[in-house]
Order: C-alpha cells, then structure tokens, then sequence
C-alpha cells in the first residue's frame, strides 16, 4: 500500500472511528486509525515515515474537521495521533529489530506493551489535556490531581 492507499485507509478508519466511539457527542474513547499508520511503518525505512505522518496528520484533521470536534480540535488530536503512532512504531523496531510476526511470547508482550499501554497512556494524557483545554475546564480539576468539593470522586 502506497501513500494515496495509505491515507484513504486512514481517513476511512479515522471517520468510522468518530462515528462509532464518541463519548457523549465528544472525544473517541479509541483511535482505531493509529493501527493503521503503525502497521504501515513498523516495516518501512525510517526515512519513508515522515511523508507518511504529514498524511494522515492532515487526513485525521480534516476527519476530526469533518465527523468529530471540528477544526479547532483537529490539529491537536492528529499531531497527537500521529506521534503515537509513529513512538509506537519507533519502540517496535527499537525493542524487537527486524520483522514481527507474533512467533513468540516476547513479541506479544513487546506490542501488548507498546501498543496498548505505554504510548496510549503517554498520548492519552496529552489527549486529555488538551480535551479540557478546549471545554475551557482545569485538566487538574477535572482529574482531581487538585482536591475539590465539585469532583464527586475524590473523597
């Protein structure tokens, strides 16, 4: 799959993504697109991956534009979807060299960590900040890092 496959696939899944997973009208509690681009680029050379992000960073934007928060959220979230997808990638290679294909429990436990717990709790939280942020709340009133009588949570 080349660019122009690379970036329909994105924004078809980006679309869909925000379609089916938003959280009360807001935020996708997922970003199934980010898959995408880091199965895309786990096996390209590295020097194939910035055209790669510049694309679905601009076809995310114009999705989140289009179906999601609209423009003022766009750029944001697809800076922070593309810097997960391409982390995730660049650990990939970095703690398992060469092609990947599931062979051993190492390598499972490699993507399970990288995949779905190190890079989505990094860009979660950047997500996070930047959600409050545009709904003008305090991001640390809101997570109760600060104490307050209006966060039912904290006791």
């Amino acid at each position: 799959m080349g660019l122009i496959g690379l970036g329909v696939t994105y924004f078809a899944v980006a679309a869909i993504t925000i379609n089916f997973s938003l959280y009360h009208g807001g935020v996708a509690l997922v970003w199934v697109a980010t898959a995408v681009l880091v199965a895309h680029l786990v096996n390209r050379p590295r020097s194939y991956w910035p055209k790669a992000a510049l694309v679905c960073a601009v076809l995310g934007a114009a999705a989140t534009t289009m179906f999601g928060l609209g423009f003022k959220a766009a750029v944001p979230f697809a800076l922070i979807n593309v810097v997960e997808a391409v982390g995730a990638a660049a650990l990939l290679r970095r703690l398992h060299p060469g092609q990947s294909r599931f062979e051993s429990l190492r390598e499972i436990a490699i993507f399970i960590g990288v995949a779905g717990v190190v890079m989505p709790a990094v860009c979660g939280l950047s997500a996070g900040m930047v959600i409050h942020w545009l709904m003008d709340g305090s991001f640390f009133w809101e997570t109760g890092a600060i104490s307050s009588p209006d966060t039912p949570w904290v006791p």
